[in-house]
């Protein structure tokens, strides 16, 4: 919906110019964790919350460093697990492609 949390976040991070995304696994663990604290949507924007945070600060302190966040299943559990790319780790790929 257009409510959600997670497409909030996507419009945030596309202002830094940072896609956001997420593994399927991360919305299933959610969904999982969620249903068993029975508290609804609050909790289940805490737990996105929590589970983005410190990537979040880490972009904001960088901002012209990073182009790319991932979400995974570990992230719910240890928030300081995640995907993060940076805009010089994919230009590196790209040259070495060619």
């Amino acid at each position: 919906s257009k409510e959600s949390y997670l497409l909030f976040l996507k419009d945030f991070f596309k202002a830094m110019s940072v896609e956001f995304t997420w593994e399927e696994e991360y919305l299933q663990e959610l969904c999982k964790k969620t249903l068993k604290c029975n508290l609804g949507a609050r909790k289940l924007k805490g737990f996105i919350e929590e589970s983005v945070k410190q990537a979040r600060w880490e972009i904001l302190k960088n901002p012209e460093t990073y182009d790319m966040l991932c979400l995974t299943k570990e992230s719910l559990r240890d928030p300081s697990k995640y995907i993060l790319t940076t805009k010089k780790a994919k230009t590196l790929q790209l040259e070495r492609k060619m």
